[in-house]
């Protein structure tokens, strides 16, 4: 090893010259080899559990999703069924189309009502990088904040049976009602696993970082 470097005893350098010298080299490997032959550390079985834990519990959540939509709200109470039995708006509305309301009324709720005020341009930060960046990111989260926002309060009136459904409508409808963010929401990566609600919950923190830029 170099100096100041720690000698590694699964990194020795074998001490053969010829093709049957390594060849007993490879023989006397041990069979069960530590993780840090592949630059792995030591708890990486467990984080390879812990994400299939995340997966596991994120597919959970969308088979319950799609299975609370799906059924009769034979969960509700009976004072809830009757109050929508006797609400006029309900009829001729499906039951997911009714449970998946309340999740598009909460989740336009949960948005931030102010949105994003974009910075002012002058001849001076103009001219700085860094406020150029800042820029296009607070563009780019302005534009997508007033799609989401605007596509909540279409779904909303859809779902209320005062607007109807058009082809994009229903390929929003398509992911919410399976527990997944629509694709046309989607300006930045989330990880596969995310669902609906985690991803307006965590889309609502990044409106209001975003808002709080123009004001530092």
């Amino acid at each position: 090893p170099l100096p100041g470097q720690t000698k590694l005893p699964f990194l020795q350098v074998p001490g053969a010259e010829i093709r049957a010298g390594f060849t007993n080299v490879i023989e006397e490997l041990p069979a069960q080899s530590t993780r840090a032959w592949l630059g792995l550390p030591d708890n990486a079985e467990v984080l390879l559990l812990i994400n299939k834990g995340k997966r596991a519990v994120s597919r959970l959540a969308k088979m319950q999703s799609v299975e609370d939509e799906g059924d009769a709200p034979a969960s509700s109470s009976s004072s809830h069924d009757s109050e929508e039995k006797d609400d006029p708006s309900s009829e001729g509305r499906p039951a997911w189309m009714r449970t998946l309301l309340v999740s598009l009324t909460q989740w336009l709720g949960s948005l931030p009502t102010s949105g994003i005020e974009r910075p002012k341009r002058t001849s001076q930060n103009v001219k700085d990088p860094l406020f150029r960046c800042f820029e296009r990111e607070i563009s780019t989260g302005a534009k997508l904040y007033s799609k989401v926002k605007s596509d909540l309060q279409e779904l909303i009136e859809v779902c209320k049976g005062t607007a109807k459904q058009t082809n994009y409508t229903r390929s929003l409808l398509s992911n919410l009602t399976k527990g997944l963010p629509p694709k046309e929401w989607k300006g930045y990566s989330v990880p596969s696993w995310v669902t609906a609600n985690q991803w307006v919950a965590d889309f609502g923190q990044r409106v209001i970082q975003l808002a709080e830029i123009p004001k530092a």
